[in-house]
Formats: structure tokens, C-alpha cells, sequence
């Protein structure tokens, strides 16, 4: 969550670039019955690599200070959550940059300011880490969107986001998983699924229908499901 553009030197300093602002104007972020728009939508956009509506990928949060991003324990324990779940952990406040996926509870058990003691807080930390671990063995984000190469959710028939095959995507999807292994950068890997068409001559979109990028291919290759 950026509150304002001051926090734009603090992430050049660590080698990292302001490129979504998350801003909750108005609302305290110290009352567990106000509902915090920005914040949720932040922390999904955490979990899921990037930035809902435009696809830019997210790696970390950048604040000013935390208590603009967080003064509760459970919203502290939501953003770690969706830090782990990014694979970067990466939590820039001020100056420091801390690493919460490396974190042995310590930073935790510093941060979060009100009532829940150390003990509980180790036990968030355990239940943190078994919960992405699960999510990492099942190769999926609950909730999260569709996979490129497998179906999404179906109601009406009961199936699952990501559990069955895209049969008009899957080989395309194995062949990336292949030239991946092979060697090929991921530049390269992108430029051919750029010059691909379906059968019917229409060019191959990702999951979301949108343009191909570095980013988005090495998402869909790295994830835990493979």
C-alpha cells in the first residue's frame, strides 16, 4: 500500500519501482468493523502476482510507514499471507527492506502492535506457512483466477477453477513447460506463444485474454503445480 508518492524514493533505494497505489483516504485502518476497499484489493493483487485490472505484475508493498498499512494483527497477518503467497515477501517500510518469507517469527512477533502476545503470533506464523506450503502442493490460490491450460469454475456442473484440462490451450501450455527445461529464456519462450494461432487463425491470448509478456510466462512455468 503506497500512501503517497514519498514512498517512491524509500523503493529506488532497494531497487524497486512504485507502479500501483493502493490509497484507503479516509479510513482508519485501527477499527475491525471498517471495511478497507484498497487494502483487500491490495492483498489479492499480492497473492496473485499483479494488479487486477491492468495485469502489471506486483512483487512487494511499499508504505511510508506500517500503521498507514496496518495496525491489526489479522490485516498484518493478511498482507504476510499474501507476501509468502507471492514468493517475494519483500515489505519496504521508510528505509528497511524486510523479507517476511524468511521470516522465523521474530519480525512478526515486533510488528504487529496490539493485543495478540508472541505465542499467538508464532502460532499465525506456523499456520501461515503450513497454509502456503498446501497451497503449493495443490498448485493453486483459492479464489484465485484462471490457470492458463486448464478450465475455470463451473457451477452448473460442480467443477473446480484449475481442475480440468483446456484442451485447446494444454499443448501450448506443454510446450512452454518443455522449452523452459530446455533452456530457452524466457523472452524467447514468449516471442513464439506471440506467433501462435489456433486453429480457426486467431492469435493465442492468455488466460485473460491479454498480450503475452516476460512476466506473465514465467508466472504460468514457475507455478507450484509444476
Amino acid at each position: 500500500m503506497v500512501a503517497s508518492t514519498r514512498s517512491t524514493p524509500n523503493a529506488e533505494l532497494h531497487g524497486c519501482t512504485v507502479v500501483v497505489c493502493y490509497e484507503d483516504n479516509n479510513i482508519t485502518a485501527a477499527n475491525r468493523e471498517v471495511v478497507r476497499p484498497a487494502f483487500l484489493q491490495m492483498v489479492r493483487d499480492l497473492t496473485h502476482g499483479e494488479e487486477e485490472e491492468t495485469g502489471i505484475p506486483l512483487r512487494g508493498c511499499v508504505a511510508v510507514e506500517r500503521e498507514r498499512v496496518c495496525r491489526l494483527p489479522r490485516d498484518f497477518i493478511a498482507l504476510q499471507d499474501a507476501l509468502v503467497m507471492n514468493g517475494t515477501g519483500i515489505f519496504i517500510e521508510e528505509k528497511a527492506k524486510i523479507n517476511l518469507v524468511e521470516d522465523d517469527g521474530t519480525i512478526i512477533a515486533g510488528l504487529v502492535s496490539s493485543g495478540a502476545g508472541e505465542a499467538e503470533v508464532g502460532k499465525i506464523r506456523k499456520r501461515t506457512v503450513r497454509n502456503a506450503k498446501d497451497r503449493a502442493e495443490e498448485g493453486g490460490v483459492p479464489g484465485g483466477p484462471r490457470r492458463f491450460g486448464w478450465l475455470g469454475g463451473d457451477k452448473g456442473t460442480g467443477r473446480l477453477n484449475n481442475e480440468k484440462k483446456n484442451t485447446a490451450e494444454w499443448p501450448y501450455l506443454i510446450t512452454m513447460v518443455k522449452m523452459r527445461a530446455q533452456g530457452r529464456s524466457w523472452g524467447s519462450i514468449t516471442r513464439w506463444l506471440a506467433s501462435q494461432k489456433d486453429s480457426e487463425g486467431t492469435p493465442v491470448k492468455s488466460a485473460r485474454g491479454g498480450r503475452w509478456s516476460d512476466q506473465t510466462v514465467k508466472i504460468i512455468i514457475t507455478n507450484p503445480a509444476w
